[in-house]
């Protein structure tokens, strides 16, 4: 018996499989559900891909709004596993995921992620005794009657979601920068949007090696605690070009000329590091951030609210501003080209003297139109 059929999602219409998104309505969700099929299939060997068997869904009737409560992904050894659960985690969308791998069931928290210890909620060998006890809480009709809330709610940490993260980490950065390194509060938040916008343009397949190549701009020099400002202003002048100036700069003064030690640490903490204090770094093998997995909403939503917690900070808050950092604040969007229309329908837009992430939206939008080359 496969494990779709011992936690009874084949019975249950709720469960989407891949080849059954039209059971949903066109939204962010299903951009999501295809995402997990196609990004999984790179979690895996050159014997077998990884596999997203689907979701399990709250949905009250075929094409209404669905919540996802579990992802289950297959994969061929344990160490693909972790990297499941980071993508999931990037995705923001679903509090429970199951990995099944030939050995082993392991149930992660989809809404946290420990990038230096892998700790799954309960793990259970194939075959074990209490094998279908350990996992009953995430069959089928435990989801339905509400029984799997009684025994894993306390799992559900919204603190722990990639936004509030992010967030956090944006935070402590700002701080650095202006109380420590001496970065003038408009310096530091245009110098962090610009890392925010580069990093996504990376992990978009945007600014690629190729497109890096021809600008001669080595990817470590931006990338890296190799970062060197005459590569940063440099891809910021390219940019302007290639994209006629309809993308946004950092400006002038402070903000295009950040000291060796600034650039450093801001391009160290988004290659995986987290600031910690005024002093110390804690260090990763890799970047728990994947900004090619992360929502352009959520991501945008993100930006926003930091740029409005610094502004209260300093008493200066005017306009109208984002009142939480994630995507349940947003309408849900079925394609990059109605971002920048539903992000002004709820009044987000560009705030004065900083960069805003909507211009990624835009960015992201022009993309998707083919209007660059």
């Amino acid at each position: 018996m496969t494990l779709l059929e011992t936690l009874g999602y084949l019975r249950s219409p709720t469960f989407i499989r891949p080849d059954q998104l039209q059971r949903l309505p066109a939204n962010e969700l299903v951009f999501a559900l295809r995402l997990a099929h196609q990004k999984c299939q790179t979690f895996g060997s050159k014997r077998a891909t990884g596999q997203f068997q689907g979701a399990y869904v709250l949905q009250r009737e075929a094409n209404s709004p669905a919540t996802p409560v579990v992802y289950l992904v297959q994969v061929d050894s344990d160490a693909a596993a972790r990297r499941v659960h980071q993508f999931v985690w990037n995705q923001n969308q679903t509090p429970f995921l199951i990995v099944e791998s030939p050995s082993t069931v392991r149930v992660y928290p989809g809404f946290s992620f420990n990038r230096d210890t892998d700790r799954p909620l309960c793990e259970v060998a194939h075959g074990a005794a209490g094998f279908l006890k350990q996992l009953s809480a995430f069959r089928a009709e435990s989801i339905d009657d509400g029984s799997l809330w009684k025994v894993w709610a306390h799992a559900v940490d919204p603190s722990q979601r990639v936004d509030e993260a992010l967030l956090r980490d944006l935070r402590v950065l700002d701080q650095r920068l202006q109380h420590h390194d001496g970065m003038d509060r408009t310096a530091s938040h245009a110098l962090i949007g610009k890392f925010v916008y580069l990093k996504y343009l990376r992990h978009r397949g945007i600014l690629s090696d190729k497109k890096l190549a021809k600008w001669e701009i080595d990817p470590d020099h931006l990338f890296t605690d190799r970062v060197t400002l005459r590569a940063f202003q440099k891809v910021n002048e390219e940019l302007q070009d290639w994209l006629n100036g309809s993308v946004f700069s950092l400006g002038d003064g402070a903000a295009l000329k950040p000291t060796a030690n600034q650039l450093k640490l801001v391009a160290s903490v988004f290659a995986g590091d987290s600031p910690v204090g005024m002093k110390g770094l804690q260090k990763s093998l890799f970047s728990r951030y994947d900004f090619s997995d992360i929502p352009i909403e959520t991501l945008s939503c993100v930006y926003e609210q930091f740029l409005h917690d610094a502004k209260e900070e300093d008493g200066s808050s005017r306009g109208k501003t984002l009142g939480a950092p994630c995507s349940a604040d947003l309408p849900r969007v079925s394609s990059a080209r109605m971002v920048v229309a539903d992000l002004a329908q709820i009044g987000v837009s560009p705030v004065t003297s900083t960069v805003s992430c909507v211009s990624i939206c835009e960015m992201l939008r022009r993309t998707c139109l083919g209007e660059l080359d």
